[in-house]
């Protein structure tokens, strides 16, 4: 039987992992440096390593690379899976699951969309998007992003942090504006689903913050 490759290997560890072989990935087809030691993504000049981007991309090689993490337990940060579902991971800076971009496609709005850069179609970018369901709240999921005709349901606004930390409630435009990111049945875990939900309260599990992405690796 073959002896089986480093990529594969590390991908049976590195669970939520995608594109990564031994450290290294792939954004929209040109590869991401990595620390030699660590492994960790790495971004020189604080930007996405974008040299020859599509004039449909061009917009990502100005946006700073960042993170959401949790205020439930900051060491958990926002992870989509290959599928388009939201969970929470923890924090791996390998992982380009939990690498985003905030993009504000309306110049003068504070309204943005939340583009996840790990992706097997290299020439298809997905953001976070509300979707349309029967059940008690919508769904959420990773859908299909254009940067130039952005719909509400895939625009987002942060409220003003109520703590000192920085930390607020992440919030939808579409439809109901009590919308806000929610992991799910008051959960703050490994694994917890990332959901929107009409919250009113405050709790740990509704409030987020967006760093750096190797501002907590």
């Amino acid at each position: 039987m073959a002896r089986p490759t480093a990529c594969f290997a590390l991908s049976a560890v590195l669970v939520l992992a995608t594109g990564i072989c031994s450290g290294n990935g792939q954004i929209l087809g040109e590869p991401i440096p990595t620390d030699p030691v660590t492994g960790c993504l790495q971004f020189p000049g604080g930007y996405l390593p974008l040299n020859r981007p599509f004039h449909v991309f061009e917009f990502l090689a100005k946006l700073p690379p960042m993170r959401i993490i949790s205020r439930g337990n900051t060491s958990l940060s926002i992870a989509a899976d290959d599928n388009g579902n939201v969970v929470l991971a923890k924090t791996n800076c390998r992982d380009l699951r939990q690498l985003w971009v905030q993009h504000f496609p309306y110049p003068g709005e504070n309204r943005f969309s939340l583009v996840n850069l790990a992706n097997e179609k290299w020439y298809e970018m997905r953001a976070l998007m509300i979707l349309e369901e029967d059940g008690t709240y919508p769904a959420m999921k990773l859908g299909k992003y254009g940067p130039w005709n952005v719909p509400a349901y895939a625009l987002w606004t942060q409220d003003t942090p109520l703590f000192c930390d920085g930390f607020c409630k992440i919030r939808s435009c579409y439809k109901d504006e009590h919308l806000v990111l929610d992991g799910l049945h008051g959960n703050v875990h490994e694994g917890t689903v990332v959901g929107a939900y009409p919250a009113h309260h405050s709790a740990d599990n509704v409030l987020w913050k967006m760093e750096g992405f190797l501002s907590n690796p």
